[in-house]
């Protein structure tokens, strides 16, 4: 097979010390390969000089291509090591909001550009009567029901912030929330959309408290 075997072998063991070991192991395996091969298998061989051009064009493209495969898989494994170290970093910074939602004591409901919903805390579940795994991917007007307390049925605040793709907070509004066994819970509701970092909405926030003992004590006030 000539001179030229060596110099193939030489390449798939760059190849590999690349993928396995780093670009630095990887460059000292071109050079040995190189050496090697310039000693042993490159006219006049048992030396290091090198006659003609026909050794150099066994050399050369050994050298470039192998130096350019090993910087390319070095590039692909450090986007690959930084994907999987933002990806980490996402579902770490997840599970913190999460458990951050779940701890406070405001009802926290998120939905997708659809209106359907992705998250509820403990506080909305209990009033609303669903749980997280029931409530996932259904529409947010199955869950959050809710009329004024005049008996009008309200649009969905919801709904509201998809439509006109309200940027701030909404504004602070009372209602009775009809809960999945039909009970009936004065609430105050108050949605804003969800953006990401380019400003581009990509959901719906929907807050709401339980306000049962505020409208005992206004009542109350209003009977003294």
């Amino acid at each position: 097979l000539g001179a030229r075997l060596p110099f193939t072998t030489y390449f798939i063991t760059t190849v590999l010390a690349a993928i396995y070991a780093g670009l630095g192991p990887a460059l000292l395996t071109i050079v040995l390969g190189t050496v090697l091969g310039a000693y042993l298998f490159v006219p006049p061989t048992n030396t290091f000089g090198i006659l003609g051009t026909s050794g150099w064009l066994q050399i050369l493209p050994y050298c470039v291509f192998s130096a350019a495969l090993s910087i390319l898989i070095k590039v692909i494994q450090d986007a690959r090591r930084r994907a999987e170290q933002n990806a980490s970093a996402l579902v770490d910074s997840r599970e913190r909001l999460a458990t951050i939602l779940a701890s406070i004591g405001d009802a926290v409901i998120a939905t997708d550009l659809d209106g359907h919903v992705t998250f509820m805390n403990g506080v909305a579940q209990s009033l609303t009567g669903w749980t997280q795994e029931e409530a996932s991917g259904k529409p947010i007007q199955e869950l959050f029901r809710i009329r004024e307390e005049n008996s009008l049925e309200p649009e969905c605040p919801v709904a509201r912030v998809l439509r006109d793709r309200v940027a701030a907070e909404a504004s602070t509004r009372l209602a009775v929330l009809i809960s999945r066994d039909g009970r009936e819970v004065p609430v105050e509701d108050n949605s804003s959309s969800i953006k990401n970092e380019s400003g581009k909405t990509t959901g719906v926030v929907l807050v709401f408290r339980d306000i049962t003992h505020r409208k005992k004590a206004e009542q109350k006030f209003r009977g003294l």
